[in-house]
This record gives structure tokens, C-alpha cells and sequence, in this order.
């Protein structure tokens, strides 16, 4: 894959709409790339996993991440999107990466949506 960094930049934190982002390797949950000040605890990562296992789970009773609960509103295999007052959370899973993206207050959920699936269609057509 090309420079994750540049990709989050170019893809994600370009729209003004994505407060923090993210590409984590969905089979060792690890962090390939992140935006500035943006960590990803264990229990988060386990969260995200588990969400993709148990979408009808988690939509009832919604996805813990930062100590918060956020109400699930949309969560199938591959998509899970997150929200919590005027903020929320988009996981998008593809073959190899998992991306996260964070909006709050000021942002369009519908751009950030928009955005971090715009990216995991690039990295599917990568084949990754």
C-alpha cells in the first residue's frame, strides 16, 4: 500500500469533516496509520472486532469506545456506524484494513460516512 499517512491526509482529513482517522490491520489489530493524536486502545480495537462479529449485537445494545456508549446506527459485517450526541464514530472493514474515522459537533456525519467509504473502496480495488 502506498503511505497510509498520506492517504488518511489525502482521502479522510481533507474534507474538514473527519475529526481523527485511522487504518488498523484487521488481522493483528494493529495501527498502520493514524492522524496526529490519535491512539487506539486495545479495548477500543477489541470493540471495533467485535463489532464486526456480532452487528446484530451490537446494534442492540451499542458500541463502547473512550469509556462512552454511542448509539449504533447502522452495523452489518463490514460497516458500523456509531453516535453519541452531535458525535460518532464510522468503521468501514475491508479485505485486510479496518478504517475508523471520529466527526463531532460542526462536521457532516454524511461526508465522513462518505469519505471513509470512498477509501475502503480504494483499498478493496487494491485487493487489500
Amino acid at each position: 500500500m502506498e503511505n497510509p499517512l498520506m492517504i488518511l491526509q489525502e482521502i479522510l482529513m481533507k474534507t474538514q469533516h473527519v475529526q481523527q482517522a485511522a487504518i488498523v490491520d484487521a488481522r493483528s489489530n494493529m495501527v498502520k496509520a493514524s492522524s496526529i493524536g490519535f491512539t487506539l486502545d486495545y479495548e477500543a480495537l477489541a470493540n471495533f472486532q467485535f463489532a464486526f462479529k456480532n452487528p446484530m449485537l451490537i446494534r442492540e445494545r451499542g458500541l463502547e469506545y473512550n469509556k462512552m456508549l454511542y448509539t449504533v446506527v447502522r452495523a452489518e459485517p463490514d460497516v458500523v456506524y456509531a453516535k453519541l450526541d452531535k458525535r460518532g464514530i464510522v468503521l468501514v472493514k475491508t479485505n485486510t484494513f479496518i478504517v475508523v474515522a471520529t466527526y463531532i459537533e460542526g462536521m457532516y456525519p454524511s461526508v465522513c460516512v462518505e469519505a471513509v467509504e470512498r477509501l475502503a473502496d480504494y483499498l478493496k480495488f487494491k485487493n487489500k
